[in-house]
């Protein structure tokens, strides 16, 4: 089998999201927003060279003044870090995601804690509603090597597998939610390989599709 870089990967989750169609946005729209909140940067810098690299356009920014202007943007990449670095979604940044999202947006979320601890502690409550997501646990500290799981929205993943050399504490466990609250379907995409819990989820709604990582992409390296 052909070993999918992680830059291939990046493709494949915009083409998930439906927006790898065509390198050209409608008119006054921009292919990607990144907003890099993860204090370490560990994927936000490379994502934005990989994303331009494939021929797309858009903006790279630490401003959150951002998450009031998300209706420009195809997609939109919210880089959260891993413990002890991390930075949180606000209750009313989590609450313009959204209305992105009810308007048809695509988001892929990053954290080690945004999925499980996070919301008890004053981050954005609904994120596992909207992401099509379980959060079963605070997580622990032994991520990698991760593999890709078989699924109908990213089947190009099934067999691949990367080392990580990310941020390792406290890493949320997550898994597809077998019954989204708001409907469509939701998918275990990537999983440690080792204890087999879930640190990746696809899912589409139908009106969005959105991508939740548990670990951060940047730290992925190409495994055996």
């Amino acid at each position: 089998m052909t070993k999918l870089s992680v830059a291939g990967m990046i493709f494949l989750l915009l083409v998930a999201a439906g927006t790898a169609t065509g390198f050209q946005a409608s008119e006054g729209e921009m292919d990607y927003l990144i907003i890099d909140v993860d204090p370490d940067t560990v994927t936000g810098p490379w994502l934005n060279a990989t994303l331009e690299g494939l021929g797309y356009t858009g903006t790279y920014t630490r401003d959150t003044t951002y998450f009031w202007n998300l209706v420009d943007y195809r997609t939109v990449w919210v880089l959260l870090g891993v413990s002890p670095n991390t930075s949180m979604i606000s209750p009313s940044q989590g609450s313009k995601l959204e209305s992105y999202l009810s308007s048809g947006g695509n988001l892929y979320v990053e954290g080690g804690d945004v999925f499980f601890w996070d919301p008890g502690h004053g981050g954005w409550q609904k994120i596992n509603e909207y992401m099509g997501t379980v959060a079963q646990d605070d997580g622990t500290s032994d991520l990698g090597p991760v593999r890709g799981l078989e699924n109908p929205l990213i089947p190009q993943l099934v067999g691949q597998s990367w080392d990580y050399e990310g941020g390792n504490d406290w890493i949320d466990h997550i898994e597809a939610d077998p019954t989204p609250a708001y409907g469509g379907e939701a998918y275990d995409v990537l999983q440690d390989a080792d204890q087999y819990y879930y640190t990746g989820v696809a899912y589409s709604q139908g009106t969005w599709r959105t991508f939740a990582s548990t670990g951060q992409l940047g730290g992925y390296r190409a495994g055996t």
